[in-house]
């Protein structure tokens, strides 16, 4: 084994370690958004949320979690999670003062590191379902001869 191979499987496992530390504190922040805790439907509806965007926001941060655990998607699904967080840090930052934009963006900061690191397969990924797409929108060809 060459020292460029041991080094790429050492930074592929601290990533999937990470993942999987980003994917349990995402299932873990989900859980208050299923909640009818009156201090957390406040809490939200001071961010501007109804019960009905508090769910959403649940079931994203959830599917983003278990994308994060799946190989084929984790790059997309990180991606997807950086995307979130910054809304969450400019929303925070606009409803509840500067000081509240601190955890958002450092969790969006700590998501664009694994996002950026499964980057060749995200990219793999989007090219992959492009290419599906052109595949079914290409209009059928008929064969030479066939009746039409």
């Amino acid at each position: 084994m060459t020292a460029r191979s041991t080094a790429y499987r050492s930074s592929s496992m601290w990533c999937w370690v990470l993942q999987v530390v980003l994917a349990a504190f995402y299932l873990m922040a989900s859980m208050p958004k299923f909640s009818t805790d009156p201090q957390y439907v406040a809490a939200y509806a001071a961010l501007g949320f109804d019960t009905l965007g508090t769910y959403l926001i649940g079931i994203l941060e959830i599917a983003a979690a278990i994308g994060m655990l799946i190989p084929r998607i984790c790059g997309a699904a990180a991606t997807a999670l950086v995307v979130h967080m910054l809304i969450a840090t400019v929303i925070s930052g606009i409803r509840l003062g500067p000081e509240t934009i601190v955890l958002p963006a450092a969790c969006a900061a700590v998501v664009a590191v694994v996002a950026w690191r499964r980057r060749r397969g995200t990219a793999r990924l989007v090219a992959d379902i492009l290419s599906m797409l052109n595949a079914l929108s290409a209009p059928t060809r008929r064969r030479s001869g066939a009746r039409g």
